[in-house]
């Protein structure tokens, strides 16, 4: 669950959403919402269907998927989620340095920065899964606090 509304409400909902909405309008980005809703919720039956046929044991998704479809079908899929884990990664890090650039006063390099991150990233993910869970739990409650100072803030100072 954790994983998922960090995805939903990471990087793309939380910095991008406003530059969608001005490339595509509000129409458009409300059909781009409802594709990406709709191919969820098809990738969360298809896996609740997979994962009706036995038990899940270490390994999540990725241990369903290669037992189901097979070692060279799940090796295929397994290969791409480690690309796209990969690649969010990085997103992740980079939105994490423009929204750092964007509250802290002074002005700094983001590929140092984003380098240091990473860096840092690497360190949490190199002592055990554990860690990540909890850090990962860390940073869910604050892109949490944030939506909802942004809320507040709406709605306590929108009359002026």
């Amino acid at each position: 669950f954790i994983p998922c509304i960090q995805n939903i409400l990471g990087v793309i909902l939380f910095l991008r959403l406003t530059n969608i909405t001005g490339q595509a309008g509000v129409i458009m980005t409300t059909l781009i919402i409802l594709v990406a809703v709709f191919s969820t919720f098809l990738t969360a039956l298809s896996l609740s269907a997979i994962a009706t046929n036995g038990t899940i044991q270490a390994g999540g998704a990725y241990y369903v998927i290669s037992r189901t479809l097979g070692v060279e079908i799940g090796g295929a899929l397994g290969l791409l989620y480690y690309f796209g884990t990969t690649l969010a990664t990085s997103m992740y890090v980079l939105g994490a340095v423009e929204a750092l650039q964007r509250t802290i006063a002074w002005q700094f390099d983001s590929r140092w920065a984003s380098l240091i991150l990473m860096w840092l990233v690497a360190c949490v993910v190199s002592v055990g899964v554990k860690y990540v869970n909890y850090t990962s739990l860390i940073f869910l409650v604050l892109v949490m606090t944030s939506i909802v100072c942004m809320v507040l803030g709406c709605f306590l100072f929108a009359s002026g």
